[in-house]
């Protein structure tokens, strides 16, 4: 039965809503700010030139550097969300109060409201995105014994935009944030998004009919890297990098999302907009899978026991809850005996 006008609408904005409601619950716009008398206070932050370098700043929080040395030259002072945020702001690797032209800082500021990024093309915005992971890696790196992998920056860019996306609006500031400017975003890779792209794909090379990808190849999870440790570019056949990943998941959006039964509940959103539901339905399932696992273990292990956890880590979300509760029916296997 094909879905009316009316029907097709009110299903556009409940995907809309449950969209904004993960993006209230992800950041509601306020930031811990300390004032000069030393009060810290969470200060509501905007869309406009105010909220971006914030946005930045939230980012920073995620580029998780306790597994990366500082350099000697530093006296091995620690670098936090602050000095890093100031490194940005210039070109040479000082800091800098103010956001100086052409800095990563004011780069992003430039995209949103001097450079019109809304009206970037897609080969465009992933030239741009590239050069500002290049740009977060030259100034930052250098405060680092060894090499800081791409990875750690295309958290910091995808992030920062994530972040963006998420800003409220000023009222009578004349600035729309509007979706335009995420059209072409990537989806921000950690160990959880990563997790899904292996699962998707170990979807798609089991499908006939499925489009691989434009070189007729699915990735492999085994040969998807930690987020933490990604290069740009494929690493010597071991290991897939950022650019083929990011490439692969377009192209899962434009010509798969539908037809895998574990994905369709997103169609209609791009890369970016569906990591807010990625993100947490993957940890959900993540967790699900474990106690189920747990609840197995219960009973003998057997071949058909582990049938049951592949067939259960296959199963689409609303599947895996009616199954948990189908196994939670029977209690009195999971009850401790007591002493009488």
């Amino acid at each position: 039965m094909k879905e009316t006008l009316k029907e097709k609408k009110m299903m556009d904005m409940e995907k809309l809503e449950a969209l904004q409601n993960l993006k209230a619950e992800f950041w509601d716009g306020k930031y811990k700010v300390e004032s000069e008398d030393g009060k810290i206070d969470f200060k509501p932050f905007f869309f406009n030139e105010e909220g971006i370098p914030i946005a930045i700043k939230r980012a920073l929080g995620d580029f998780t550097d306790r597994t990366e040395r500082l350099n000697p030259k530093s006296g091995y002072k620690s670098f936090g969300v602050e000095e890093k945020f100031e490194v940005l702001c210039g070109t040479d690797g000082e800091k800098h109060e103010e956001p100086e032209k052409g800095s990563f800082v004011q780069e992003f500021i430039d995209y949103f409201f001097h450079n019109d990024g809304k009206n970037m093309g897609k080969e465009e915005f992933d030239e741009w995105h590239h050069n500002r992971c290049k740009q977060f890696l030259e100034v930052i790196g250098p405060k680092y014994r060894g090499e800081l992998k791409y990875g750690k920056a295309q958290k910091v860019v995808n992030m920062t935009f994530k972040n963006a996306y998420c800003l409220p609006e000023c009222e009578n500031s004349g600035l729309n944030n509007s979706g335009e400017f995420y059209t072409h975003c990537h989806m921000p890779l950690d160990s959880f998004t990563l997790e899904w792209i292996g699962r998707a794909q170990k979807w798609v090379g089991q499908q006939k009919d499925a489009i691989k990808s434009k070189n007729g190849v699915y990735l492999r999870k085994s040969r998807i890297p930690s987020w933490s440790s990604m290069n740009y570019e494929e690493d010597s056949k071991k290991y897939y990098g950022y650019k083929e990943i990011q490439d692969v998941i377009f192209t899962y959006f434009e010509e798969n999302i539908l037809k895998n039964p574990s994905t369709k509940y997103l169609k209609g959103y791009t890369p970016l907009q569906a990591e807010f539901f990625v993100w947490k339905y993957m940890k959900f399932e993540l967790a699900a899978e474990q106690f189920y696992n747990q609840c197995l273990s219960f009973i003998e292990v057997d071949d058909k026991t582990k049938n049951e956890q592949n067939e259960f880590k296959g199963k689409t979300i609303n599947k895996k809850l009616e199954c948990l509760q189908e196994k939670l029916k029977d209690i009195e296997i999971y009850k401790v005996p007591e002493e009488v």
